[in-house]
């Protein structure tokens, strides 16, 4: 698995003119702090992210309100000589992004969103995610088989959640869901990381396990800390 070289940062390249990839922030230490997904459709540039404070964007690129650094990393799963492939997948974030009503939590549990951009719950919990639960639900059903998910999530845990943050979210479930199941909250209360999501570009085979991302992450880091 060739990672060296395969990090982009972004306005470096113009090719390909049609892409789907995944995308993170980085903060001063070249570490991942959020997670996006970065299309480009005939060399026009979209963001679509869930920033956790509001709802989900689709954002022209470059956007001038935050200058920090954005690395991608292309998938291969898009056909980058088919405009209409990667336009599909366009219009697929474009009808999630109207009917999303998505509460900010720290749950993954397989879900995914529907051809007409309706949240899919696969554990009964309403749509409930971080920037990068999001993200994944929004690949879920195109990266991989309808029902596979794209982490093997039962390896995951709550390691490395932050408390903080944790306590707000719990707090806006709360206002915003007053019936939630909170059993059900807590068994499916995972955390995977930035860095991890970025991880995941490298495969192609589905479920990804914690010991797999965990091989590469060690050249991931040192490839980011090579980005000026």
């Amino acid at each position: 698995m060739e990672v060296e070289g395969q990090l982009i940062k972004y306005n470096e390249r113009d090719e390909p003119v049609n892409f789907v990839s995944l995308a993170v922030y980085l903060n001063a230490n070249k570490v991942p702090y959020h997670a996006a997904i970065l299309i480009r459709h005939l060399s026009e540039d979209f963001l679509f992210h869930y920033p956790g404070n509001m709802s989900p964007l689709i954002e022209n690129l470059p956007i001038t309100t935050n200058t920090d650094v954005l690395v991608y990393k292309i998938l291969e799963n898009f056909d980058t000589e088919d405009d209409g492939d990667v336009g599909a997948f366009l219009q697929h974030c474009k009808r999630v992004s109207d009917e999303t009503d998505i509460t900010y939590g720290f749950i993954l549990d397989g879900s995914s969103y529907g051809a007409d951009g309706r949240f899919q719950s696969l554990s009964g919990l309403p749509e409930i995610a971080t920037c990068v639960g999001f993200c994944l639900n929004v690949l879920a059903n195109t990266l991989t088989d309808v029902g596979t998910s794209i982490f093997a999530l039962d390896e995951w845990d709550d390691m490395g959640i932050n408390v903080q943050i944790d306590v707000w979210a719990r707090q806006q479930a709360l206002l915003k869901i007053p019936s939630l199941d909170w059993n059900l909250y807590n068994a499916h209360r995972k955390r995977i990381t930035p860095l991890e999501y970025l991880g995941s570009s490298f495969f192609d085979k589905f479920p990804i396990t914690k010991s797999s991302i965990s091989t590469i992450i060690p050249e991931i880091e040192a490839e980011l800390q090579k980005i000026v």
